[in-house]
């Protein structure tokens, strides 16, 4: 399962944060809840998920490749100055050694 998670303090937004997460469920068996109500198409998930959802246990959850948004732009940010920075060199020593022509 993927997410993004939107942190906001009071109305204004923090950062996001996107990864993975891996959810090992354990439900009871067919014999005590009738589980073929989802498949139904007349029927709504989220209105059948809020009356089975206290059967529905989460065992374990796994976060991986979490990552956050503000080190995505500080490590572009870092890259666009250098690159900016080299062609800025690049320049300034073309043009000296063209003068020196």
């Amino acid at each position: 399962m993927e997410f993004i998670w939107l942190p906001f303090l009071g109305s204004e937004f923090i950062w996001r944060v996107q990864g993975c997460a891996r959810v090992k469920f354990t439900i009871p068996g067919p014999d005590s809840v009738d589980w073929f109500v989802f498949d139904a198409e007349d029927h709504d998930f989220f209105e059948e998920y809020e009356k089975y959802k206290e059967f529905v246990h989460v065992e374990k959850i796994t976060y991986t490749d979490v990552e956050c948004d503000t080190f995505i732009a500080v490590f572009y940010t870092g890259l666009g100055a250098s690159l900016s920075l080299a062609g800025i060199l690049f320049g300034k020593n073309w043009r000296t050694s063209n003068a020196a022509k």
